[in-house]
């Protein structure tokens, strides 16, 4: 951590130093200027005076030019070198995001924005960490900025699928379901896209369209556990018990490898009556990645268990751990 902060300490004081080459040839025109017509006025009015007496005034006036400059630019920092330093905000906010440290990621990526308005990477990571951090209505104008600046489709489908989780979250379920057909309408097997979708087909209860979308997930990744998941809930939606069940030990052949598969089978359990199991499994997911613990508070598909006492524990335990850590 030292060697870094050595190394920006160092970058800065380069990029402190290039504002002086930058500084208009206008400026340098007027200062010589002004400082020739005060060295002659004083030469002329002071010509009787000893010549130490005038070289030390005009050392003087020199000086004073000097401080005048520096102040004028300490004042007036570089449009590069604003634009590297936030940068460099967002690399280091980056990093907090890749651990997980959202709440720090934040800070660094507003401070960001303010400085650089225009960077797409800088919008684009902090509308996901408020979506990781629970703020889904304050992501919405971050994701739709970054949307507006990105060239890259890869990149778009991302920051649609961050929306589109928090319009489903704020139960703007037409919205994200418009920004879900936008992915698909790029990537028709797209799988997070279609299992997205498909949660937001159950809330429309429209449990055929949803196995629908389930179905070509899964056609497209066999072992795509989250996928299973959900088709759990959507068999448990029609009605479907036995298929529900034999559909859940697919599940459970099938080791979990992220925080999103925990939070989906904890979806599965609960909708089959096995709230024990799925309790489990939501306070993995959230150990796992804390963005679990505020989309679990929202999520309606976790209906079953709102009123359960364990759930509660764990949804409250959870938060005051992250509160702490923040």
């Amino acid at each position: 951590m030292k060697s870094r902060w050595v190394l920006d300490s160092a970058q800065r004081l380069k990029l402190f130093l290039t504002r002086f080459r930058r500084l208009p040839t206008v400026y340098w025109a007027v200062l010589a200027s002004i400082f020739g017509i005060v060295d002659f006025l004083t030469w002329s009015i002071l010509a009787n005076t000893p010549p130490s007496q005038r070289w030390s005034l005009t050392v003087g006036i020199a000086i004073g030019a000097f401080i005048l400059t520096v102040v004028f630019v300490i004042l007036r920092p570089s449009e590069t070198e604003t634009t590297t330093y936030a940068r460099s905000l967002t690399r280091m906010a980056r990093e907090a995001f890749n651990k997980g440290d959202y709440n720090v990621a934040l800070r660094l990526l507003e401070a960001s924005v303010r400085l650089d308005n225009d960077n797409a990477a800088s919008w684009s990571l902090l509308g996901r960490t408020l979506v990781r951090c629970g703020k889904f209505k304050e992501s919405i104008a971050p994701l739709s900025r970054a949307l507006d600046l990105s060239q890259i489709t890869g990149n778009k489908h991302i920051l649609l699928l961050n929306r589109s989780i928090a319009h489903y979250l704020l139960g703007n379920l037409g919205q994200a379901h418009d920004d879900l057909n936008q992915i698909l309408s790029d990537s028709p097997t797209h799988i997070e896209a279609l299992r997205l979708r498909a949660m937001v087909w159950l809330q429309l209860v429209r449990p055929d369209n949803a196995l629908n979308d389930i179905d070509i997930a899964l056609k497209k990744r066999p072992t795509y556990l989250c996928a299973h998941a959900i088709k759990v809930v959507i068999l448990k939606q029609q009605g479907k018990i036995r298929a529900a069940k034999e559909e859940l030990k697919q599940c459970e052949s099938l080791p979990p490898e992220d925080s999103v598969d925990f939070y989906c089978l904890s979806l599965a359990y609960a909708h089959v009556g096995r709230a024990e199991e799925a309790v489990k499994y939501i306070q993995t997911s959230i150990q796992h990645d804390t963005k679990c613990l505020h989309r679990a508070q929202r999520d309606p598909l976790f209906q079953p268990l709102r009123e359960n006492p364990q759930f509660i524990a764990v949804i409250s335990s959870q938060h005051e751990i992250a509160n702490t850590n923040s």
